[in-house]
């Protein structure tokens, strides 16, 4: 009897081979669409990183025209409300150049 079991799990293991040839395949497949995926992510990342300096570009432009609208009014706007509005833009330049340098130091690593 247990000759007959041995037999019959070793004639099983044919039953296993497509399986695992299946398995072969789905690997293949999904190694390639992972390479895919994963070179559409770097190129997305470039374009995030545009998008990113031009966001900070343009908030650094409402402040501007904040501040210079403040400006315009300076008689009827409080002093410690001007220095709060230039340290506000200053601020929002200051990170928009660092958001630049970083993006051209991480270019030249690329």
């Amino acid at each position: 009897m247990e000759q007959n079991l041995e037999r019959a799990l070793f004639a099983m293991r044919w039953l296993l081979a497509p399986l695992y040839l299946g398995l072969g395949l789905l690997l293949i497949l999904f190694s390639v669409q992972f390479a895919r995926e994963l070179i559409h992510i770097v190129e997305r990342t470039t374009t995030i990183a545009e998008v990113k300096i031009k966001v900070a570009a343009s908030i650094v432009a409402i402040s501007a025209i904040h501040l210079l609208k403040a400006f315009m009014n300076y008689q009827s706007v409080p002093n410690d409300k001007l220095l709060i509005l230039i340290a506000t833009h200053l601020t929002f330049v200051v990170s928009a150049l660092l958001l630049a340098i970083m993006d051209r130091v991480t270019a030249v690593h690329r």
